[in-house]
């Protein structure tokens, strides 16, 4: 058994989601399984709600304490703060080595257990898809949001995160850091505090700056190649049924002949970030 915990992110639950849950569980038996997410306050509690469910309302994560970031989300769509009900379970479970995040909408080709004993072989703080420094894609749309602390200013590093790995200590940082007054989109805020800290920050697939030479080309498929204000492509399947989707003011497009063999991960990019 591994000190690891998954934390399935999720505020819907219906077949589909519940089915994934069960699969999950059942091929990534090594690791403590948690269902976390963000409800409206209207929102009804499911009436059959998962085991290890840590659902968190307006309330709840208004009382974290972290000023500047609390006070920039719209709370009737949290875009680019998702991670609030991430970093709620963290200060509730501080004790985890790693904590896997996959958002509901994400589908694996393979086996969950062997994908996470593949990942394990890397010490990077944070595990993610599509790693991109400032230079690489100036006009990416999260980028003015970003707030420094008067201790810090990050250095600029985007990514894409309905799947990914943080460490302890990295969540440790982000809580730091916010709680000092940062804010900006959690997929700025969680690779720049692993960067600025210097702990390796590693992408799993792709063709990247980031991506490790064993990783090139594999577990999903998303070369950026031009900047663009609106609309991010993503292609990150192979042989899976899906659908690609639109990201508002996303900047990536798929190569379309870049898929090579093996497992894949897959997400539309239609769904919430």
């Amino acid at each position: 058994m591994t000190n690891e915990a998954i934390l399935y992110r999720t505020h819907i639950f219906n077949p589909i989601v519940r089915r994934e849950i069960e699969r999950l569980r059942a091929e990534a038996v090594d690791c403590s399984h948690w269902v976390v997410g963000y409800l409206k306050d209207d929102a009804a509690v499911p009436d059959t709600p998962e085991s290890n469910s840590r659902l968190y309302r307006r309330a709840d994560l208004t009382a974290l304490p972290y000023p500047k970031k609390i006070a920039a989300v719209d709370w009737s769509n949290t875009e680019g703060h998702n991670d609030l009900p991430v970093l709620a379970f963290y200060r509730e479970n501080p004790d985890y080595d790693h904590y896997w995040i996959i958002e509901y909408d994400v589908r694996y080709t393979g086996h969950w257990g062997e994908l996470f004993r593949e990942l394990r072989t890397s010490q990077a703080a944070f595990l993610g898809t599509t790693l991109q420094d400032h230079d690489e894609n100036p006009r990416w749309w999260w980028w003015p949001g970003l707030v420094n602390t008067p201790n810090s200013s990050l250095q600029r590093v985007r990514c894409f995160t309905p799947f990914c790995r943080l460490s302890n200590a990295a969540l440790a940082a982000v809580d730091k850091w916010y709680r000092e007054g940062g804010s900006g989109h959690y997929e700025l805020v969680w690779p720049g505090v692993c960067k600025t800290n210097g702990w390796p920050i590693e992408d799993i697939g792709g063709w990247g700056r980031y991506t490790p030479e064993r990783w090139r080309g594999k577990h999903y498929v998303n070369t950026p190649l031009k900047a663009e204000p609106v609309a991010r492509h993503l292609r990150v399947q192979a042989r899976v049924q899906g659908r690609l989707g639109q990201r508002e003011r996303s900047e990536a497009r798929a190569r379309p002949n870049a898929v090579a063999s093996g497992q894949r991960l897959s997400r539309p990019i239609g769904s919430p970030g």
